[in-house]
């Protein structure tokens, strides 16, 4: 039996507004509690698939990823796990959640290009904005919030919990996770638990800063795709200094905090053609940030549902410079410990070097003219190039050889 059909970690579950999922791509669209969703006939024939070898179409996505060589979500979340197989679990038995992934809100402060409406209340106001970007992005632009009874059976969970990530829109805008915070704190949970919060970076205070000195492990995930204007462009609502200074005071804490509890700093890059076209600055950003905090991760991958903007939609002119970039970048982050992104950028060099083609370059075209009827610089300003320039020579990066 291939490895990819017997791991998947049953200990976990994603519960996202009015989506529950398995993991990140295999959802159901329910107002189910997560505790009848758990249950529920959609999990089980999930299971049951995974036993009986089927590939689920709802894991399509996983496939794709490790089909071309790139780390999926079922890698990252079995990395922890790689001894557990789904042969150990019953299909009727009810398993003790190790794991939750909690979004309770959408509210977000930014608008990004490789975002939804269901994550970010600011993206879905701007693009009702232009009816043309409705072709790229989901058209509910309003706030969604999970009521305060599903609030109350999802800390019927934390008990046994081990690891929290919340999500949003923006976490540290949530009111909602304050609460949740103190409450954990008070009951003494927090000092069994690993607590991650995936945010945009744009919020810090001490506030925020002591409720996470008071759990046994903080991981804050810091998600930045670019920086200086090309940050703007793609984050839009972004100010990249604010940002880019909260980085830093992260990556200046110390490892332990004064109660003896963990304190992690993850820089995670959503992949696109955006990205990869300015990723030896990213590069140099995060050399600067190892050499001030050398247990700091750098992590990435593929963008997920946006197949207009991930970067093998690139024509030939546009690989050639993305891959000056990558390998510039690999370049510059060789005498760091970043290792997973490392081999990331080995996989993004090995698939663009190729003749083949994964996408439609014309629909990546379109999708950036209409963002930049949202932007208040166009990708020309912020890149420096027109996407249908014919100029085969120009080379952002003079000192890199390619082959």
């Amino acid at each position: 039996m291939s490895d990819k059909f017997c791991s998947m970690p049953w200990i976990g579950m994603f519960y996202h507004t009015e989506k529950a999922k398995v993991c990140c791509a295999s959802q159901h669209k329910s107002s189910l509690s997560p505790i009848e969703f758990r249950k529920s006939d959609f999990v089980k024939q999930l299971k049951k698939d995974f036993l009986d070898s089927k590939q689920p179409e709802s894991c399509k996505d996983c496939w794709d990823l490790e089909d071309v060589g790139m780390r999926s979500v079922r890698h990252n979340l079995m990395s922890s796990r790689e001894h557990q197989t789904i042969n150990d679990f019953n299909l009727e038995d009810e398993y003790d959640l190790e794991f939750i992934e909690l979004r309770v809100s959408n509210l977000c402060n930014f608008s990004c290009s490789i975002c939804n409406a269901e994550s970010s209340t600011q993206l879905g106001k701007e693009i009702t904005k232009f009816p043309k970007l409705l072709k790229f992005f989901w058209a509910d632009a309003g706030l969604v919030e999970i009521s305060d009874s599903n609030h109350q059976e999802i800390l019927s969970f934390m008990p046994k919990m081990q690891h929290l990530h919340l999500t949003g829109g923006e976490p540290m805008l949530i009111k909602q996770y304050y609460e949740l915070l103190d409450l954990l704190i008070s009951n003494g949970y927090s000092n069994k638990m690993l607590l991650q919060i995936t945010t945009n970076g744009s919020v810090l205070n001490s506030n925020i800063l002591n409720r996470f000195d008071q759990f046994k492990t903080t991981r804050i995930v810091v998600s930045i795709d670019a920086v200086n204007e090309k940050a703007e462009y793609q984050r839009y609502g972004t100010d990249w200094a604010v940002v880019k200074e909260n980085c830093f005071t992260y990556a200046r804490r110390e490892d332990t905090n004064q109660h003896g509890n963990l304190f992690n700093l993850v820089i995670n890059t959503a992949i696109s053609a955006y990205t990869v076209l300015g990723f030896s600055e990213l590069a140099s950003l995060m050399a600067d940030l190892y050499e001030i905090n050398p247990t700091i991760h750098w992590m990435g991958s593929l963008v997920f549902g946006r197949p207009e903007i991930n970067c093998t939609v690139l024509d030939k002119r546009f690989r050639k410079k993305a891959l000056i970039e990558l390998k510039s970048a690999e370049s510059i982050i060789a005498p760091t410990n970043f290792e997973p992104m490392k081999k990331q950028i080995s996989a993004l060099i090995n698939i663009l070097s190729r003749e083949d083609n994964y996408g439609d370059f014309n629909s990546f075209v379109e999708f950036t003219n209409n963002v930049d009827a949202n932007r208040k610089k166009s990708f020309y300003d912020v890149f420096g190039y027109k996407l249908v320039d014919d100029d085969d020579n120009f080379c952002p990066a003079p000192w890199v050889l390619v082959d």
